[in-house]
């Protein structure tokens, strides 16, 4: 073969250039389809540089994160061959790092026994020369291109090694263009996913509230939550226990999946109940305690205060971001319908409470009452008895004003098993309007509810007579309030005062006045009291004297012998200088223990 002239030197650099364009030209439109994926780009370009080259096998590598090379494609003149090298991995060897820091071309003759190949690699492929050539953008290389000849000899001259590197550099530009339009689809992907998900937080966002306005119970709002969560979902008290619950039917629970009682003392679930930060919170299964489940927990705040939690359960598929922002919009929510609920129960309560002042001051009509009454759910034809509370007063007093008054009614309610019950603000204490019950004595329910009053500052309780209708009420309200005065003016110890039992009192204290009342009582009284060391003999004669003076009947009641009981009363009557079986003695005696009884222990 004769040496070339200058002018075919150059007609074929020229030749190859062109090569160079359009294989270039040919990558770029394709790296410019959106359809194009990325390993085929990568097809395309090791295709072309095995035509440019006329060689017979290449691969094509990407850098990783971690600086090393991953396969992404491989073609030999048999074609596709990227199921055969798509796990390879290079960079660890001589010649890629050697490549690599050149940013040139690293040509490899006899690979097999070339000092910077791995040997063992290039036996397994057949390799006989290799050439590593660097993609290299904006001087960094972003990935290796490998090309050999594997059935025979190739000739790698100074044009094909520069035909190579230019071919590399373009091919890195189209490879980039792809990678930054994945990236913009992923980008705009995750915008796309964020919209679609912020519409679906919208709509239920919307749904909740809508709800909410139309008066929905919290029951109502579970059944929401459940249907958009498709999971059980668990509506505990600020003590953790549970009000309500929800779970899909497909689920056949029989019982609410509630956090157990031995997981509340976790130092992760104290966290959470003391954490300023209220956005749900992630609890991770405990099976050693019976929570084999995940649980998304959203404090349920109203007016800065923690009134409950709410929660969904992590049954089968694991929870998504999604469902913390439902769970958050749920718990806003039921706290809105709480307050509501709240403030209308207040609102609703405090017209009652203003309703009974009015009745007690005696400032409606019997027409005007009526009307009121029914429009309050009150019966004005119902039968009922007020209760006169007083509260002690000083600095060792814990529970004060609204805090008393809500722990008042709430005993009552519940030991009394009463509902809606109605009340207005005295100084001092409070009046309470009770419904009578057949067959339930009010009086007798109250005794034993007197240490527990006395523990939220209740000092003296005075229960009227029953009343039928509301007309009355003025008038009971009235002799209640004298008979508590007088109670204070004696100094009475805490006790419950029956206005049914202390009729003969009341007309006592109404003839002579409560200081001579108390003088009657003491004169009458204190032999038998300095007498009497054990209280035996002042107890008989209360039992005595509640029988009406039937010996037999006493004897029953104390379980003691007729005799005794004669014996006993003979000699207090001796001791007091009265006959207990005389109708006048015994009437005095029965109002000096009356007035005894409210007076404070010597």
């Amino acid at each position: 073969m004769g040496v070339m002239s200058r002018q075919d030197v150059l007609r074929a650099d020229e030749n190859r250039l062109n090569g160079v364009v359009r294989a270039f030209e040919e990558i770029a439109l394709a790296s410019m389809e959106e359809s194009m994926e990325l390993h085929l780009v990568l097809q395309a370009i090791g295709r072309r540089l095995i035509e440019l080259l006329q060689i017979s096998r290449c691969t094509v590598y990407l850098r990783r994160g971690d600086g090393r090379f991953a396969c992404h494609a491989g073609w030999s003149a048999a074609g596709d061959m990227g199921h055969l090298v798509s796990r390879l991995v290079s960079g660890g060897d001589r010649l890629t790092k050697e490549a690599v820091a050149t940013r040139k071309p690293i040509l490899a003759k006899d690979a097999v026994n070339h000092p910077l190949t791995d040997h063992e690699a290039m036996i397994h492929f057949g390799v006989r020369d290799i050439l590593a050539v660097p993609m290299v953008l904006a001087g960094e290389v972003i990935g290796v291109i490998y090309v050999d000849n594997e059935d025979r000899d190739h000739t790698y001259g100074t044009a094909e090694l520069a035909t190579a590197q230019a071919f590399a550099s373009l091919a890195a530009i189209a490879v980039r263009q792809v990678e930054l339009r994945d990236e913009l689809d992923q980008h705009n992907a995750v915008i796309q996913h964020k919209n679609q998900q912020l519409r679906k937080i919208a709509t239920i966002s919307r749904m909740l509230s809508d709800a909410t306005l139309k008066g929905a119970d919290t029951d109502d709002l579970l059944t929401l939550v459940e249907g958009f969560l498709h999971r059980p979902v668990v509506l505990y008290s600020a003590d953790l226990n549970v009000l309500a619950w929800k779970a899909p039917s497909s689920l056949k629970l029989a019982h609410p999946p509630a956090l157990p009682q031995r997981a509340r003392d976790l130092q992760v679930v104290r966290q959470l109940r003391s954490a300023e930060d209220t956005s749900p919170a992630l609890l991770p299964s405990l099976p050693a305690i019976g929570s084999p489940h995940r649980r998304l927990l959203a404090p349920i705040v109203v007016e800065r205060r923690r009134v409950g939690y709410l929660e969904a359960v992590e049954f089968g598929r694991p929870f998504v971001d999604l469902e913390r922002e439902i769970l958050d919009r749920a718990a806003v929510a039921i706290a809105l319908q709480l307050q509501t609920e709240s403030r209308r129960a207040e609102s609703e309560a405090q017209a009652r409470s203003d309703f009974l002042a009015d009745i007690l001051n005696g400032e409606r009509d019997s027409d005007s009452l009526r009307r009121a009454a029914t429009a309050r759910g009150i019966s004005p034809d119902g039968t009922y008895r007020l209760l006169r509370v007083r509260y002690g007063h000083g600095d060792e007093q814990r529970h004060t004003g609204r805090a008393r008054r809500q722990g008042l009614l709430d005993l009552l309610s519940e030991r009394l098993d009463l509902d809606g019950l109605v009340d207005t603000s005295i100084p001092g204490g409070d009046i309470l309007l009770l419904e009578e019950r057949p067959g339930i004595d009010l009086a007798e329910r109250l005794e034993p509810l007197r240490p527990d009053l006395e523990a939220i500052g209740v000092l003296h309780l005075v229960l009227s007579l029953p009343q039928v209708g509301l007309v009355s009420m003025s008038a009971a309200a009235t002799e209640l309030r004298d008979m508590e005065r007088a109670l204070l003016e004696l100094g009475a110890r805490p006790q419950l005062l029956r206005m049914d039992r202390a009729g003969v009192l009341q007309m006592l204290l109404q003839d002579t006045g409560i200081g001579r009342a108390q003088e009657f009582a003491v004169t009458l009284l204190a032999p038998l009291l300095r007498t009497d060391q054990n209280d035996v003999l002042i107890e008989t004669i209360r039992v005595f004297l509640a029988v009406n003076c039937h010996i037999r009947a006493a004897s029953r009641t104390l379980g003691v012998h007729e005799n005794t009981v004669r014996y006993r009363v003979g000699k207090a009557g001796e001791a007091m200088g009265v006959d207990l079986n005389d109708f006048t003695d015994a009437f005095k005696v029965r109002l000096a223990l009356q007035v005894h009884d409210l007076l404070p222990p010597p």
